[in-house]
């Protein structure tokens, strides 16, 4: 499938990697996220997760480990996220990559539309750590 896509891709815009260069520089040039709100968390990740995606089908795997480059990237988060991604953060691994940026933020943005859902109906659900507690 995602070599079809990239085939695909090849045809339309030219070379693979040329257009994953063109999705990096889209991600350094990428808009601080001014608010948390569910929409906006949900365009931000979004522009992240593309180039990231692009990078990683086309075997970028320098760039998806560049520090520079996920410091860069999470710099450009409402300042609360940005320092919850830092605690998140010291917990990993010395080489994190934008991968794992892209995962942690599509959690974070999951966590935001269960509590923007669940505010709307009234309903009450279990936090994220007593989920996980319940699953073990």
């Amino acid at each position: 499938m995602y070599r079809e896509l990239l085939q695909r891709l090849h045809k339309l815009y030219g070379d693979p990697k040329t257009l994953a260069r063109m999705n990096l520089n889209d991600l350094m040039s990428l808009p601080s996220l001014r608010y948390q709100q569910c929409a906006d968390l949900e365009t931000f990740f979004c522009k992240v997760s593309g180039p990231v995606n692009t990078m990683k089908l086309c075997g970028l795997v320098h760039d998806l480990k560049s520090s520079a480059l996920l410091e860069q990237t999470a710099s450009k988060l409402a300042p609360r996220l940005h320092d919850r991604w830092l605690s998140y953060e010291q917990g990993l691994p010395p080489v994190t990559t934008l991968e794992t940026f892209v995962e942690w933020l599509q959690a974070v943005l999951s966590e935001k539309m269960l509590t923007s859902w669940t505010s709307a109906t009234g309903t009450v659900t279990l936090t994220t750590r007593e989920r996980k507690r319940h699953m073990v």
